[in-house]
């Protein structure tokens, strides 16, 4: 990791992008605002998934189509592709709320975070991943053996893709974003925090997901998606 400095409140943190580009504000000694925008190998390839085997999946929740779309698969010939849909829409559910509570791990090393650590490990079991065959999904053998036989090419396909645009945004963008929230709702704007989730999908689409989390395809416009997380973390 490597750190940028800024001017103003704090500095700009950087992960690496082999799982994620978050940005995260922290400053020192007092509470802060905070902003974290990243994308996930997981969610990913879920979306990698159901393009590839050309799933009608609907829901709010639900991105639109992989900007660069997968050669179509027939590893499922023959099944029935509404039944996988239905499967595939409540893994990605679940994904997508396991990589959320990620972002609300509590901090330190103490009984509370070990707690947290065994039941998010268990939960991680429940959703499945390439490491166990994507055991988690035996309840569903199609969309399972799908997984399996496409993940390689899934994660070919995210390692070509761009990042995670809207974490490349001048900190100085996002901070007018901070300042504009906090004036309008009558706010400290250190009492302000988002998470923002980039799907590499087509369009301009974003939806929240949860107070202060937002799911949006990385060409959607920054000011939108980070106002939305911070606006719907205050209740609004």
């Amino acid at each position: 990791m490597r750190s940028v400095p800024t001017s103003r409140y704090g500095e700009t943190l950087w992960c690496p992008r082999d799982r994620a580009t978050i940005v995260t504000m922290r400053f020192a000694g007092r509470p802060s605002w905070s902003l974290s925008v990243g994308d996930d190998q997981h969610l990913n390839a879920a979306l990698y998934f159901r393009d590839a085997l050309a799933l009608v999946v609907e829901g709010d929740d639900v991105p639109p189509r992989l900007a660069e779309q997968p050669p179509l698969s027939n590893v499922l010939a023959g099944a029935d592709l509404t039944v996988v849909g239905r499967d595939w829409l409540g893994w990605w559910r679940g994904l997508l709320a396991l990589y959320l509570e990620q972002k609300h791990a509590p901090e330190g090393t103490g009984a509370d975070w070990r707690a947290w650590v065994t039941e998010n490990a268990a939960r991680r079991d429940l959703i499945g991943g390439p490491a166990d065959g994507f055991a988690g999904l035996a309840h569903a053998p199609d969309l399972q053996r799908a997984c399996v036989a496409l993940i390689r090419d899934a994660y070919a396909a995210d390692r070509r893709a761009q990042g995670a645009a809207l974490g490349a945004r001048p900190w100085a963008e996002t901070m007018r974003v901070v300042d504009e929230v906090a004036a309008e709702h009558g706010v400290d704007p250190n009492s302000l925090s988002g998470i923002v989730v980039v799907v590499p999908t087509a369009g301009r689409w974003w939806h929240v997901v949860e107070p202060g989390a937002v799911i949006a395809s990385r060409d959607t416009d920054g000011d939108d998606v980070i106002r939305a997380a911070f606006v719907s973390s205050l209740g609004f």
